[in-house]
């Protein structure tokens, strides 16, 4: 088995930073991200953030824009595995429910965070706002290829509903099963208001 290069330890440790800071995110929003701890939560020496890292900013930058592609990648790969026939909208919506419910209501707070910090910080928004029009465009891509009308803005609907999602969880709590079945329900609307127009 090769051993692993210089380079291949250090985007190795990179990652372990990113991700360091993408937990703080998480659970104590932006302002928990200080070079201190990441270092701590990475198991790190503060000097390697800052090497990776010269700037919070670039940090909080690179946590957002990570978080934001595999959420769109989550959401599009879910669309995907959800059912080749796209008549079956119900199954469609079910397994995307599915998806976005099956973690703690926690996981979702970066996406609030990401609005919240860019309205803060002017500087985080020309990255941000280009990773957040990835989300709906993976979804728009998916819906096209099978066959929706106005499939655009079925994805901005699709995304504004999984938002709203992430900030009830985020402010008022509440049972993951009862949320699932409320975002099935509204995204089996969505899915057959855009199919019935195709008729």
């Amino acid at each position: 088995m090769p051993q692993k290069t210089v380079q291949d330890r250090a985007k190795v440790k990179q990652q372990r930073i990113v991700d360091a800071a993408l937990t703080l995110l998480r659970t104590e929003g932006p302002a928990g991200i200080t070079l201190r701890a990441v270092a701590a939560e990475a198991g790190v020496p503060a000097s390697s953030v800052a090497y990776y890292y010269p700037t919070l900013v670039e940090l909080i930058q690179e946590a957002f824009a990570t978080y934001l592609r595999a959420l769109a990648a989550t959401i599009e790969s879910a669309a995907e595995a959800a059912i080749s026939d796209p008549q079956d909208f119900r199954t469609m919506a079910a397994v995307l429910a599915a998806q976005v419910t099956s973690r703690d209501g926690a996981a979702l707070l970066p996406l609030l965070e990401t609005y919240l910090a860019v309205a803060r910080e002017p500087t985080l928004y020309p990255d941000a706002a280009r990773q957040l029009a990835e989300i709906p465009l993976s979804v728009d891509r998916f819906l096209a290829a099978h066959g929706f009308r106005d499939s655009e803005d079925l994805a901005h609907a699709i995304i504004s509903l999984i938002e709203g999602y992430a900030l009830r969880r985020a402010l008022v709590g509440g049972s993951a099963g009862a949320d699932r079945a409320s975002l099935q329900q509204a995204l089996e609307f969505l899915f057959a208001g855009n199919l019935a127009k195709d008729d």
